[in-house]
């Protein structure tokens, strides 16, 4: 907290994952770190508007086994993802209900390098892949505080309805079979945003 009326912060993260696919070696390990800002003003004491704004990167190492020639491919993957947010919540309350409407819109972009598989005549090839999307939802939370002897208990509900505008990306991929003939495939990704939801 920075003032009265002002709450300002930031987080780190990091995650891995190791994910074996099979008893023949393929698997998937995974790190991500991610970093954020993140700020609440309070315009009056019934009015909030918060954000949040970040950067977070992937890495993904691939061994998979081809059973046409018996043998592992490997690859590595990196990613990146810009992305933020940014709500308007009014805070209503009377007596023990407590109900409050709020706007919030949210965007990303990401970026997925290119990727190649080595080890194989099936080994397996991506092109970069870039996406966008936001979307904009509104909505109320809805509480009720209930005292007991040993505190106060808040059941809650929220109800939101969102509109998605979605990035449509078409991702190339290229695959080697024997006598170096090459599959070029074209899948089309849809890409959907929920950072808070």
């Amino acid at each position: 907290m920075i003032r009265d009326d002002w709450i300002v912060g930031a987080s780190v993260g990091f995650s891995w994952d190791d994910v074996k696919l099979d008893s023949k070696g393929s698997k998937v390990t995974s790190t991500s770190p991610l970093a954020s800002i993140y700020a609440s003003y309070k315009v009056t004491d019934q009015i909030f508007i918060d954000g949040l704004i970040g950067y977070g990167e992937a890495l993904l190492k691939n061994t998979r086994w081809v059973e046409a020639d018996q043998s592992l491919v490997r690859g590595t993957r990196k990613a990146a993802s810009y992305f933020a947010s940014l709500a308007a919540t009014i805070s209503l309350k009377k007596g023990a209900v407590k109900v409050d409407p709020f706007i919030q819109g949210d965007f990303t972009s990401s970026r997925l390098c290119g990727y190649s598989e080595a080890g194989s005549v099936g080994a397996l090839s991506y092109d970069v892949m870039r996406t966008t999307a936001a979307s904009i939802s509104s909505g109320l939370t809805a509480s009720y505080d209930i005292e007991r002897k040993g505190g106060v208990y808040t059941p809650f509900t929220k109800l939101e309805y969102k509109r998605s505008d979605f990035s449509y990306q078409t991702q190339k991929v290229i695959m080697q079979q024997f006598q170096g003939r090459l599959n070029i495939l074209n899948l089309k990704v849809r890409c959907q945003l929920n950072l808070w939801g």
